[in-house]
């Protein structure tokens, strides 16, 4: 899709179906980031519309809350397939002329037939735009027909931006440098937080 085509998707939905088990949180980031990492990607690719999150998967081994996704259960062997058939719901019953962002963060897919066949149908819809995300180390298969670029998870849920699997082995070094120096930043501002509530309190004024 070329940069005409996609302009009439920067106002519109993004929906972001989320398989965590297989795109799971990095240990280091405070989970309430991940929604907010995701947004600003998002939005960093141009699409400013309402956004709304849903993760699939073994509740159970989600072992930090998510507050701002709707969180379906589903086993290991159920997410796509629950993933699936939620992405057609949604495209039978979104209105006929308007465009819609169908954003799937999910692992291997590529033997998946009923994904790679709605994703390929979706696309080639016209109001549709599929955007997919997955982890580094499934990101370099064949992509469907109804996408051209794969955006990487790692880069998605640590640096808030998207960083895709054709950036070239520079990019991937960066993304990969930069999740440390993040994590690093992340685990001072928890070594600080005890700092910054006893210098807040010594401050206080006292009331008698």
């Amino acid at each position: 899709m070329n940069d005409s085509s996609k302009s009439r998707f920067y106002g519109a939905k993004t929906i972001v179906f989320w398989q965590f088990e297989e795109c799971p949180i990095p240990d280091d980031i405070i989970s309430d980031e991940v929604e907010a990492n995701i947004s600003s990607a998002i939005r960093d690719m141009g699409y400013y519309g309402p956004v709304t999150m849903r993760a699939y998967g073994d509740i159970y081994k989600l072992q930090r809350e998510c507050c701002g996704f709707l969180i379906f259960y589903a086993t290991s062997e159920t997410t796509q397939d629950k993933i699936l058939v939620d992405l057609l719901g949604q495209a039978v019953f979104w209105p006929r002329d308007s465009p819609i962002n169908l954003m799937l963060i999910v692992g291997d897919i590529s033997r998946h037939a009923g994904l790679l066949n709605a994703i390929d149908t979706l696309a080639a819809h016209g109001n549709f735009n599929i955007i997919l995300s997955q982890p580094l180390k499934v990101a370099s298969g064949q992509l469907p027909e109804g996408v051209d670029t794969v955006w990487l998870w790692e880069g998605l849920s640590v640096l808030a931006r998207m960083v895709s699997r054709e950036s070239g082995p520079a990019a991937i070094e960066e993304l990969l440098t930069n999740s440390v120096s993040r994590n690093d930043q992340i685990m001072q501002y928890r070594e600080r937080i005890p700092l910054d509530i006893a210098t807040a309190r010594a401050r206080r004024p006292h009331h008698r």
